[in-house]
């Protein structure tokens, strides 16, 4: 009798978590949640699942960040309504150029520090009208700030009240 068997490991995407900075490049960077399965199967037909891992990874690396089920879960459920990879990325750019904008205001006064919730303000006074304030308010609490914050060295000085990608990930 001749028996047909085989094991195989997958990755299945489970959703888009927005772009934030990778350990391990460095990079903002798109990231997204995948949960790997080991699985075998006997004449085709699934017979066990094994090796359940949930990953977030990074789309530049590839370099990926284990997490516990509780977080896949939480991340899968915070980014249901996220905005698509490319309408994220255009609120990500329109944030950093009115950021900039305001960065760029406050040296042109001469002043060499500057405060970030005037930089969010001038921000947020840049993309409005062009994206929903929904839209930018996810992304720019659930990645944008923090990354910003972090970027500047300070993210720790910051009182942040909801989670954030970064909170999930650290």
């Amino acid at each position: 009798m001749l028996i047909f068997g085989s094991t195989k490991e997958g990755m299945e995407p489970l959703g888009y978590v927005g772009v934030t900075t990778c350990r391990n490049c460095g990079n903002s960077a798109h990231h997204i949640v995948y949960q790997r399965v080991k699985s075998a199967s006997l004449y085709l037909i699934p017979v066990a699942a094994w090796g359940r891992g949930s990953y977030v990874i990074c789309k530049i690396c590839d370099a990926g960040i284990e997490i516990s089920m509780a977080q896949k879960d939480f991340l899968v459920r915070e980014c249901e309504h996220i905005p698509e990879p490319q309408r994220y990325m255009d609120i990500w750019n329109n944030l950093i150029a009115g950021w900039q904008e305001a960065v760029n205001g406050f040296a042109a006064l001469g002043q060499k520090n500057y405060n970030f919730a005037d930089a969010q303000r001038a921000a947020r006074e840049y993309v409005a009208g062009r994206f929903s304030p929904e839209e930018v308010e996810f992304v720019e609490s659930w990645t944008f700030i923090p990354t910003q914050l972090q970027l500047a060295g300070a993210l720790n000085q910051v009182d942040i009240k909801k989670p954030t990608l970064l909170m999930v990930l650290n």
